[in-house]
């Protein structure tokens, strides 16, 4: 894929990104305010950093989108929005930060579903998708930053879609003393052949002749951009040094309740 479908690609998933089980009646947007994301997760009014991306449902249907690009002076008349409208509150959030913790993480996973509805794993995919590329694309800017640097905090809500995108489980390194200090613990770490790999087959799965459903060229894009991305960045691994880079035993040797009051090995 060349460098001007990437972008073409590209361009279009923050604002119509839809998945085959959903059909085209969400819209993720890339990136939302805490306050869109607030309306699903609390963290978010409390705290303004990271990159918040939301899976939110289609565009009312009582609104013209094409008032958005009317001139100045009819949109005030009109009293348009800066936004379009939206049909309800998100359906799905999730955060990735880099800025705020020493591991760079998606520490926010949040879904409106039960976890028993078939859509829950869905729709959070489609936001962890979008969270994978903003991160990509970070790693591209800095040359010392490592794509496979990314770790994830999951809840048992949250822990089957992370794993459909590559990460893999890292409970023998999760310090539960970062409770302690108000900070996300450490349970996923990232597989950046394993989340290619996933993407690339789903990708396949969407243009199969016997897919289910019908085709959604949107899908189609974004898990085709994240094989193209994930591939583009195979350089981009295990930059760390052998310092920074925690081994398992030394893992297995950390007592994960130090520094909570009352617990600790003696």
């Amino acid at each position: 894929m060349s460098a001007a479908q990437r972008w073409l690609l590209r361009s279009f998933l923050p604002y119509f990104t839809a998945a085959a089980l959903l059909g085209d009646t969400v819209t993720l947007t890339s990136p939302c305010t805490p306050s869109v994301a607030g309306a699903l997760c609390k963290v978010a009014t409390a705290a303004n950093q990271g990159y918040w991306v939301a899976l939110q449902p289609a565009l009312s249907t009582e609104f013209d989108p094409t008032l958005l690009t009317a001139p100045s002076s009819i949109k005030a008349v009109l009293k348009v929005p800066d936004e379009a409208p939206r049909s309800g509150a998100p359906l799905a959030v999730g955060r990735v930060d880099w800025t705020s913790q020493s591991t760079p993480m998606i520490d926010s996973l949040h879904c409106s579903l039960p976890k028993e509805d078939p859509q829950h794993n869905e729709q959070l995919g489609l936001v962890i998708d979008e969270l994978l590329i903003v991160w990509a694309e970070h790693c591209a800017r800095h040359a010392t930053i490592s794509f496979d640097d990314l770790a994830a905090s999951a809840s048992l809500f949250t822990r089957e879609a992370l794993a459909s995108r590559g990460f893999v489980d890292a409970s023998d390194a999760t310090d539960l003393s970062a409770l302690a200090r108000g900070a996300s613990p450490v349970t996923h770490a990232m597989n950046i052949a394993r989340a290619a790999k996933m993407a690339r087959e789903r990708a396949a799965v969407l243009v199969a002749p016997d897919a289910p459903g019908p085709p959604s060229l949107l899908d189609i894009a974004h898990a085709t951009t994240l094989t193209d991305t994930l591939h583009s960045l195979k350089s981009k691994v295990n930059l760390r040094s052998p310092q920074q880079a925690p081994t398992k035993a030394t893992a297995q040797k950390r007592d994960p309740w130090a520094g909570i009051k009352g617990f600790g090995m003696s």
